[in-house]
C-alpha cells in the first residue's frame, strides 16, 4: 500500500526448508550398520516493511521480521548382523522464534529517453532469536519394530541461535513496461553464525544474479497483422536470468 510519499507492504515467507532422507551403511568389526538419516520442516518469516521518499530519486526504507518454525532431525543406527547391540534412534525437534531486520536504500535515475537507471544497498542486521530443543534417544527392537528402553530425554533446552548480516547491492537499468536488465550481489557472513553456543565453521557466502524482461514494442505490435493477437502480444513478457 502507498500514501503519497509513503508506503509499506506485510506478510508471510519461506525462508529455509529442510527435506533429505539419507541411508549409508559401515561395518564394526564383523558387524554390519545400517545409518539412516532423515530430516523436514523450516524457518519462514512474517514481515512488516515501510518505505519513504525522500525525494524523486532517493528512497529508503526498513522490514521488521519474526522467524519461525520447526525443525525435526533423526538418526537411527542399526545394527543387522548383530543381535547383543542394541539399536537406537536419535530424535531432535528445535523450535525457532525471535526478529531481526533489513534496512534498505534506493536511488533512481531517469534520462530525456524515459530510460531509469537504479542503484540499491541493503543490510541485513544479524541477531540472535531463541530457540527450544527436545531431544530424545532410544534402543529399539530391529526384527521387531519396537522401542526398548529411554536412554535420555531431554525438553525445552533453552537457547539462542545467532544469526549472520549480511549486505546486498543491485543496480538496473530498464525502460517501464518494456525492458529492464537487472544485477544484484548478495553476501552472508556465515563465519559468525551460531547454534548454542557452538559455531560449526561456516564459510561467508555469496550469490550474483543478472536477469531480465522484454515486451514486444508498440511498432511491433503494429506490424503483428489480426487485432486479437495485437492485443495478446501486449501482455507477454520475455524473461530470463541466472545465478551463481
Amino acid at each position: 500500500a502507498q500514501k503519497k510519499d509513503l508506503g509499506f507492504v506485510f506478510g508471510l515467507s519461506p525462508v529455509s526448508s529442510v527435506g533429505y532422507n539419507m541411508v549409508g551403511t559401515d561395518d564394526f568389526d564383523t558387524t554390519e550398520i545400517d545409518n539412516n538419516y532423515t530430516g523436514k520442516g523450516g524457518v519462514n518469516k512474517a514481515y512488516f516493511g515501510l518505505g519513504y521518499n525522500i525525494n524523486k530519486n532517493f528512497s529508503v526504507g526498513f522490514n521488521v521480521n519474526y522467524l519461525f518454525g520447526k525443525i525435526q532431525e533423526n538418526q537411527a543406527r542399526i545394527y543387522l548382523s548383530n543381535k547383543d547391540i542394541f539399536s537406537y534412534v536419535s530424535e531432535k525437534s528445535t523450535h525457532i522464534g525471535g526478529f531481526t531486520g533489513d534496512l534498505g536504500v534506493q536511488y533512481i535515475g531517469r534520462t530525456k529517453k524515459g530510460v531509469e537507471h537504479a542503484v540499491g544497498a541493503t543490510f541485513h542486521l544479524g541477531n540472535s532469536v531463541n530457540a527450544d530443543v527436545t531431544k530424545l534417544l532410544r534402543t529399539f527392537n530391529s526384527r521387531g519394530g519396537f522401542y526398548i528402553d529411554t536412554i535420555d530425554f531431554a525438553k525445552d533446552l533453552k537457547g539462542k541461535v545467532t544469526l549472520p548480516t549480511g549486505f546486498g547491492l543491485a543496480y538496473s537499468i530498464s525502460k517501464p513496461n518494456r525492458w529492464a536488465i537487472n544485477a544484484e550481489y548478495v553476501s552472508y557472513d556465515w563465519t559468525k553464525f551460531e547454534s548454542f553456543g557452538v559455531n560449526p565453521g561456516f564459510n561467508k557466502s555469496a550469490t550474483y544474479s543478472i536477469g531480465g524482461f522484454y515486451q514486444a514494442s508498440e511498432k511491433f505490435e503494429k506490424a503483428v497483422k489480426g487485432e486479437k493477437f495485437r492485443k495478446y502480444l501486449r501482455f507477454v513478457r520475455y524473461t530470463a536470468g541466472a545465478y551463481y
